[in-house]
């Protein structure tokens, strides 16, 4: 990960590979029902991240807030910079996608309804190709000077911060008991992801090496997952809708101590493995807007032709084959319609203001020079 600074950052591109990785391995299994999302869970407690998918944009997005924070450190923001800085890495791709999205539209006859989307998509979960998330991003984007402000405050208030999203969840479900699509479409699913993902960047050094807790926290995360799958598949629906006003707290916390410590505990050194995953997440904005694109004609084209995906494990294979064939098409993409708009991206640090220089105390022995200095010029 690279930032207008240069400072680079192979671990948290790592964890960037795993995001679009998961996302993808969701997407293709949960294509046309392959896969029931309802009604199934897998025997091993891992595969359930997979089953629930989104979680891939939910870590997206605690790195999204640590990287921010990791790369500010103590020093100042230049938000007009920073936010022209954010749509060159964002747009170019995103208005190709919009476009490609709209000659379908347009063949479809659906032009004037997709236009509505398009305009409508600045406030809602309405951009093609799962591009709400690039939504949820702008929104955190206007939130920034806020929320820099609040995890530079005293740590008294940092439990304020984490509880003002869950209370809010928690009043929006007793008025109106149905927050799936606010929880995980929007701002109001998200933001505690952000905040733990700043939050954990400021306290980092306290995950290195802490390598007992965070086996520990993923025991408990991977229960967590694999036992609200199977309370999904023993009653047959989805989950219950309470589960989403504390859910978003759940995983910002465990992403947010599992990137720190990834980030902290090792050195990641460049070899060759480390480079081929780190291209992923280097690549994954480009497979993340395209791969809506085939993902799911993929998967029922394999399913109906070559092998049936009926087997959950199987499914999950043939998955990773098919996004370890992405590479050549997110670095296309990446090279020639990322790259060259990334290249005018400015700095957007400045350092600290220096604190005030205090005027110095004179010793008394200084102050008993000067006096004798002064009366030795009064006998001149």
């Amino acid at each position: 990960m690279r930032s207008s600074t240069g400072a680079y950052f192979p671990a948290l591109d790592h964890v960037r590979a795993l995001a679009i990785y998961v996302v993808f391995v969701y997407h293709f299994m949960h294509a046309h029902q392959i896969v029931p999302v309802t009604g199934y869970a897998p025997d091993w407690p891992p595969f359930s991240v997979f089953k629930e998918g989104q979680t891939g944009v939910s870590l997206f997005m605690v790195l999204s807030g640590y990287m921010f924070q990791k790369l500010l450190g103590g020093q100042r923001l230049r938000y007009g910079q920073f936010l022209l800085n954010r749509a060159l890495r964002l747009a170019p791709l995103l208005l190709l996608v919009m476009a490609l999205t709209g000659i379908k539209n347009h063949l479809a006859g659906n032009l004037d309804a997709y236009g509505r989307d398009l305009l409508l998509g600045f406030l809602a979960p309405t951009w093609p190709n799962g591009a709400w998330s690039v939504t949820v991003e702008l929104h955190f984007y206007l939130l920034m000077p806020l929320l820099l402000a609040l995890v530079r405050a005293p740590r008294a208030f940092w439990l304020m911060a984490l509880a003002a999203p869950v209370l809010m969840r928690l009043a929006l479900y007793l008025e109106h008991p149905v927050i799936t699509n606010l929880s995980n479409f929007t701002l109001i699913g998200h933001i505690d992801h952000f905040i733990i993902g700043m939050m954990s960047a400021r306290v980092a050094a306290l995950a290195t090496g802490r390598h007992k807790a965070f086996m520990a926290a993923t025991v408990a995360y991977l229960a967590y997952f694999w036992y609200h799958d199977h309370l999904d598949a023993a009653v047959g629906s989805l989950k219950p809708e309470s589960l989403w006003i504390y859910h978003a707290l759940i995983e910002g916390l465990y992403y947010g101590f599992a990137i720190a410590w990834y980030d902290q505990s090792f050195r990641h050194v460049p070899g060759r493995v480390s480079r081929l995953v780190a291209s992923y997440g280097q690549y994954s904005y480009s497979i993340y807007l395209l791969h809506s694109f085939f993902v799911f004609k993929t998967a029922e084209y394999i399913d109906r032709f070559v092998l049936p995906l009926n087997n959950f494990y199987l499914c999950c294979l043939v998955a990773s084959l098919c996004f370890a064939a992405c590479w050549p098409l997110g670095y296309l993409s990446h090279r020639f319609v990322e790259q060259p708009f990334l290249r005018l991206r400015k700095t957007y640090l400045r350092p600290a203001a220096p604190e005030p220089l205090l005027p110095a105390t004179p010793s008394p022995a200084d102050t008993n020079d000067a006096l004798d200095d002064a009366k030795s010029l009064r006998r001149a």
